[in-house]
């Protein structure tokens, strides 16, 4: 079509003939291309199989569906032809880009474009698997080779720029770019730079000390700036994307053209006043880009900032937001820099809240490795650097309650209006930064700690003493580090946030004896000046040194005071009128606490059983805890921890037994932890102790389930005497016999509702229906319900005195209520699984809710369908039991019981067995609730966006694919061609007539006689 544009004068006959609709030769060709609609020229290009092209050239099969490719088949020889192959190509291309340049075609320039990307691409990848192939050392024709690939893509390059204005020049960002020459590069970036005005050829030998001088060149520069306001909006983004992708394609060695380019698009970006305002969004995109690539760059910018923050002001928080931070690690002069903008500068400038911004988005966790991503002495440094920052910034008397207090009713004081915000600010980005250091050992990862996985840091083996003595002394020492001299004197001046940083860096929080003399009064400053979630840090940090030794702080009196205040910190006036609106229990801080422990228990190297020993033993020597509702929650969360822990439940029985003992002996305990006990039940008439005042526990189940298990074992005395006197009496009430059974065993009666049997019974029924320990509730209240009495009484007809406990008016309609919640907790269950079972059958109907995704599926617990039947069926068969007479009757055969009332657990009831049915609990409840838990901790001192951090691992799998299998995969996705149109066989209006029919009368007859008949009715037709 290219030949169109040619005339005829010369006489010579047309290689191409245009015909009209009519079928009449159109006289000028020429115009005819150009009437020619976009559509179907790109169709007639479309006919154009670039696939087909490439597998003769690459020696393989186009009909083959796998495409045999193999890169050992292409020779010297074969790799000049491929490149002139593609040369002839291109230059087709080049020649419909000059032809229909023009905006009706925009399209077709496009789809041009593309193609010619294509060629590239299918050329660059088989020529990188080329080299790769090949040892460069035995190939005499490879600088020859390089040089034509060079010129070829040189080629390329100059027919995308021959398109301005028409949208091709988007390709010039999807070339490769990693397989030119280093001199190439620069000759093209260069060009890019002239647009070809001044375009050097990578054949021509120009010095490039020459082209990196005019690139360094000013002028250079503000030839770029002018041509770029004078392009297309589009066509600049479109330049400097082709600008970065050079260098993201390019090794990190070629630091000058990375420092030229970067420099480039920052300047157009960011300082000149008249291309940052299209460029600056697309600007910072390309910068962050090349930074992901080359994280030097992120050096570079940060310096460049320094010398021209005054013109770009706050847009450099905009591009430094955009940074891969978290890959980045700074250099020496970076934190210099850094720590001269936190120390000099305002706390409202620019640099100030770069510098703040830079240290919040660096990575402060772990690598893929299971290491700290930055060395912990840095870590240490910017703790530093904070708390001096911290000191300067926020004097020492408006830290604290003071400044907490600004800090939380900034919004309806006037009195707070003249705290400026900038200092808020640094309050909060202060601590929060400082939580999320590494700067403690238990802080660190484990591999970075100084002992084995399995040895306890806090109590080191003997053969590792030495080990953890050279560890300890690599630890700041606080009042001899020199480094530590700022944090040392604002610590003696009661500096909050320096004791913090002491506690979390120093000696002061890794030796037990500096912690007990020294450290434990820098957590008290912490508590007293409102610093809870700090206070809850440092016990994370400190409390694992005395796991072995839990007396050293279970017997503090600070540390108790500690611990209480930490519990009760949300306990305001402002919380408690919030709460009549809208109660929030447990508060963030009570949550932070009991994540904490949980967090030491999962990521610890103590055993499980130290760390629930050590709490136990805390909480439990905290006086009147079990009236505290704040204490109540943390010991039901240990419970309900040590539940998850295979054998950590004894340790719990084991601590209330013993202050259980020791409450009822009234000796050898301190009157801190049970003299209120004593003075409590004895004004109530009952010398039998008990940590459950109410009647149930329906918030803390898991509390209630220990106590009630240890009080009904030390109140077994009482219930045996308490069952014979109701053998014995048939026909007297409990209160009469309980009063009996108290003389016997010498003991003040107490009320009949203060029985086990009771309490059991209120305590399943007030607990949620769904709760894991809901089973084992009522497993305990009907092993005192069917129990059965000893064989000596000899009593005929009954086994048992479980019904007597139910047969008043009062108790009767007791028994209704609960039978009722039995009911509906089978029913429950039973709903549930249906639930599940509709869920997973119409799994598709599901996926098309997203509403439910963020709330009902995420956060609320939906327990599998085994557990929904295992528990419908044990409720089902509670419900059984209640309703069954024949449970208490001596002749009742068991095996002829169907099988819905679990004879099997009949059984075991019957035989006073005490095991828990622990195949009844279910464990994923536990484990979401304390996943949930966990969630809350690594939210606050984990907070590494981690998100974030996989946007900047997801594009190595980009690299993962190699030459080969992209080419394999262009071929698998091109487009078949259109076959030709079929052709319609067009009858002749008068059949052609041979020798043969005129020499035979009867045929010509026949041939004439349709065509006389047709004249002779015309004839008729003109007559009439």
């Amino acid at each position: 079509m290219r030949n169109m544009e040619a005339g005829d004068e010369t006489g010579q006959s047309k290689l191409w003939v245009m015909l009209d609709s009519e079928g009449e030769e159109e006289e000028d060709g020429s115009q005819v291309l150009f009437a020619m609609a976009e559509n179907d020229v790109m169709a007639l290009l479309n006919q154009f199989q670039l696939n087909d092209i490439f597998c003769f050239a690459f020696s393989m099969s186009g009909g083959d569906a796998e495409f045999m490719y193999d890169i050992h088949k292409t020779t010297e020889q074969g790799m000049l032809k491929l490149f002139a192959l593609a040369s002839c190509v291109l230059t087709i291309f080049c020649h419909g880009l000059t032809t229909f340049h023009r905006h009706q075609y925009k399209q077709l320039n496009k789809r041009i474009g593309w193609l010619i990307c294509e060629v590239v691409q299918y050329v660059s990848d088989h020529w990188s698997n080329f080299k790769d192939s090949r040892v460069v050392s035995h190939c005499t024709l490879m600088p020859r080779l390089q040089t034509e690939f060079d010129s070829f893509f040189f080629k390329a390059t100059s027919c995308l720029l021959s398109a301005k204005r028409l949208g091709a020049w988007q390709f010039m960002a999807d070339l490769s770019y990693a397989c030119l020459s280093a001199d190439a590069v620069w000759h093209l970036v260069y060009t890019l730079h002239t647009s070809g005005t001044e375009c050097t050829d990578p054949s021509q030998e120009e010095d490039i000390q020459e082209i990196t001088w005019r690139l360094q060149d000013e002028d250079m520069m503000h030839q770029l700036t002018d041509k770029l306001q004078l392009m297309p909006q589009q066509e600049a983004i479109y330049l400097l994307t082709a600008f970065s992708n050079i260098i993201i394609s390019r090794e990190e060695s070629e630091d000058v053209l990375t420092d030229i380019i970067v420099s480039e698009i920052y300047e157009v970006s960011f300082i000149d006043v008249v291309t940052r305002d299209f460029c600056s969004k697309s600007g910072r995109d390309i910068l962050s880009a090349i930074a992901e690539k080359q994280l030097s760059v992120v050096s570079l910018l940060l310096h460049k900032i320094k010398k021209s923050v005054h013109q770009i002001g706050m847009m450099a928080l905009t591009l430094f937001n955009e940074m891969p931070l978290l890959l980045w690690q700074p250099t020496t002069d970076d934190m210099q820099l850094i720590a001269e903008w936190m120390l000099k500068a305002e706390l409202s400038s620019a640099e100030n809240q770069l510098a703040r911004l830079i240290l919040s988005n660096m990575n402060w966790n772990e690598n893929e490795c299971g290491e700290l991503f930055l060395p912990v002495d840095l870590h240490r440094e910017v703790a530093i650097l904070i708390t001096e920052t911290y000191s300067k910034h926020i004097p020492e008397n408006r830290q604290g309650l003071f400044y907490y207090s600004i800090q939380q009713l900034y919004n309806v004081s006037a009195l707070l209006r003249v705290t400026p915000a900038h200092e808020q600010q640094l309050y909060s980005w202060a601590w929060d930064l400082i939580h999320r250091l590494c700067l403690h050992a238990h802080s660190q990862p484990i591999s970075a700690q100084p002992r084995a996985k399995s040895e306890p840091i806090a109590a080191p083996a003997s053969e590792s003493c030495d080990r953890w003595e050279e560890f300890l002394n690599s630890i700041p020492q606080l009042h001899t580090t020199l480094q530590l001299r700022t944090v040392a004197n604002l610590v003696r001046d009661d500096g909050v946030f320096a004791s913090f940083v002491a506690l979390a860096m120093t000696n002061l929080g890794h030796d037990r004896a500096e912690f007990l003399n020294a450290g434990l009064g820098l957590l008290l400053r912490l508590v007293h000046n409102q610093q809870f979630l700090g206070s809850v840090y440092v016990l994370h940090l400190v409390t694992p040194f005395f796991f072995d030794n839990p007396s050293c702080l279970s017997t503090s009196e600070g540390f108790l005071s500690a611990v209480k205040a930490i519990s009760s910190a949300e306990q305001t006036y402002t919380k408690m009128a919030r709460d009549l609106f809208a109660p929030d229990f447990p508060g963030k801080i009570l949550k932070m606490f009991s994540a904490m422990i949980l967090n030491q228990l999962e990521h610890h190297s103590a055993s499980p059983h130290n760390v629930i020993k050590f709490w136990l033993s805390v909480f439990s020597s905290i006086q009147n805890w079990y009236q505290d509702r704040n204490m109540l929650y943390l010991m039901d969360n240990l419970i309900a921890i040590a539940v998850s822990q295979p054998g950590a439940m004894s340790h719990v029985e084991f601590t209330f037994c013993d202050m259980y003992k020791s409450m009822s002996e009234g000796g050898g305990v301190t009157p801190s932890r049970v003299g209120s006990f004593l003075s409590w039940f004895s004004s109530s008439g009952s010398n039998l102790p008990t940590l459950i005042d109410k009647s149930s526990l329906p918030e803390f189940p898991y509390v209630a389930y220990s106590v009630l298990s240890v009080e009904e074992c030390l109140e077994s005395g009482l219930w045996k005497a308490l069952q014979t006197e109701l053998a014995h009496n048939a026909t007297a009430s409990v209160e009469t016999c309980l009063k009996k059974a108290s003389s016997a065993v010498k003991v003040n009666s107490p009320s009949a509702g203060r029985l086990c049997i009771y309490r059991w019974a209120q305590q399943a029924l007030d607990t949620h229906m769904q709760h894991p320990l809901l089973p084992l509730l009522w497993q305990k209240f009907f092993a005192l319900y069917l129990q059965r009495l000893p064989e000596q009484l000899g009593l005929p007809g009954r086994s048992g005195n479980g019904q007597r406990f139910f047969q008043s008016m009062l108790n009767s309609a007791y028994m209704k209520k609960l039978k009722k919640r039995l009911k509906e907790t089978a029913q429950l269950y039973s709903k549930l699984a249906t639930a599940r079972d509709s869920i997973a059958a119409n799994e598709d109907d599901v996926l098309v809710t997203p509403s439910l995704s963020n709330t009902s599926i995420k956060d609320a617990y939906q327990p599998s369908t085994a557990t929904c039947d295992q528990l419908y069926m044990v409720f089902s068969a509670y419900l059984l039991w209640m309703d069954e007479p024949r449970l208490h009757d001596l002749s009742l055969y068991l095996p002829a019981l169907p099988d819905q009332y679990h004879a099997e657990l009949l059984v075991q009831i019957f035989q006073a067995e005490q095991k828990a049915w622990l195949q009844f609990i279910d464990y994923s409840s536990i484990e979401h609730m304390l996943s949930q838990l966990d969630d809350v901790w690594q939210a606050h001192f984990n907070a590494t966006p981690q998100a974030k951090l996989g946007r900047y691992t997801y594009p190595a799998n980009d690299h993962i694919s190699t030459a080969t299998s992209r080419i394999l995969e262009k071929l698998k996705l091109s487009n078949p061609s259109l076959s030709a149109p079929s052709v319609a066989l067009i009858k002749a209006p008068v059949p052609a007539i041979t020798a043969s029919v005129i020499s035979d009368e009867n045929s010509l007859m026949s041939a004439v006689r349709g065509d006389l008949e047709l004249l002779v009715e015309c004839a008729k037709c003109v007559l009439l």
